[in-house]
């Protein structure tokens, strides 16, 4: 998947919620798990293994992602997405929770380019099955063997900080929504030295 020669800037970037945007611009699941298991939930230590990105066709969707199919489809870019593809100078990849699926591929590629973002190089789908979560580790471990200076962008806490703490050496910038502040209420993030939290992709201009 990885295409390009060895780049001192390369930017792994999530989709929703950082270049297109939510109907509900909060991390439902990550709040759902906070409820539950509080700050503690960023305890957890990871194992991420090499993961196979052939595109899987089904003959017919298993109901929640046909539902997510239907929800992904008429969303706009986020204000400052398009000014911020065009002027960062790096290399891009997408890295995505979307589903490693025909229809969703498709889809995912026709709603960047048709409101002007064609500048990535690929996108790391997630195999279905798999935690959005392992599948976006596992394109950043891609990504660190041919790339020197890695910058993974997310708009989940959650995943966020767990892929910044398993990779040092990799550069994480969380974009906030309307859940970032509770979601970090009981976190350190001196312990994160890794991690710059902004409003807006604009902020980084």
């Amino acid at each position: 998947m990885v295409k390009c020669p060895m780049s001192k800037e390369v930017d792994s970037l999530d989709i929703d919620g950082l270049l297109v945007t939510r109907p509900v611009p909060i991390q439902g699941d990550s709040l759902w798990r906070y409820a539950r298991k509080g700050v503690a939930m960023y305890d957890r230590i990871l194992s991420i293994p090499d993961v196979d990105r052939t595109v899987q066709a089904v003959h017919k969707l298993p109901m929640k992602e046909a539902v997510s199919y239907f929800f992904h489809q008429g969303r706009d870019l986020k204000p400052g997405a398009l000014e911020f593809i065009r002027k960062r100078e790096s290399t891009k990849f997408g890295n995505t929770g979307r589903k490693n699926r025909p229809h969703m591929v498709e889809l995912t590629w026709d709603q960047l380019s048709s409101q002007g973002i064609d500048q990535l190089e690929d996108i790391y789908f997630t195999p279905p099955g798999m935690e959005n979560l392992i599948s976006k580790g596992a394109a950043i471990n891609t990504l660190r063997q041919h790339y020197t200076h890695i910058t993974h962008y997310d708009d989940d806490p959650y995943t966020l900080l767990l892929l910044a703490r398993h990779f040092p050496d990799v550069d994480f910038v969380l974009v906030e929504d309307h859940s970032t502040a509770i979601l970090l209420a009981r976190v350190d993030l001196s312990e994160y030295p890794n991690v710059t939290v902004v409003e807006n992709l604009q902020d980084l201009l």
